[in-house]
């Protein structure tokens, strides 16, 4: 629903964190799920870990202003 509502204004990626503990490490994830997002104006993320529904990261993430 994410990447239907706002795929033209954010950038959706997944990781397979067996396949890059590399990156893993380096972005410091500790629990799956985890959802990171970079605003473009901070060099650290804003995360929410655990399950959420899309309304939720919607908010956390601010991308109905994004979208506006």
């Amino acid at each position: 629903k994410i990447d239907t509502t706002y795929g033209k204004k954010v950038t959706i990626a997944k990781l397979n964190i067996d396949e890059n503990p590399k990156v893993v490490s380096w972005l410091d994830i500790r629990s799956v799920p985890t959802i990171l997002f970079y605003d473009g104006n901070s060099s650290a993320p804003t995360s929410i870990v655990g399950g959420s529904t899309a309304d939720a990261i919607a908010t956390q993430f601010r991308l109905k202003e994004l979208a506006g």
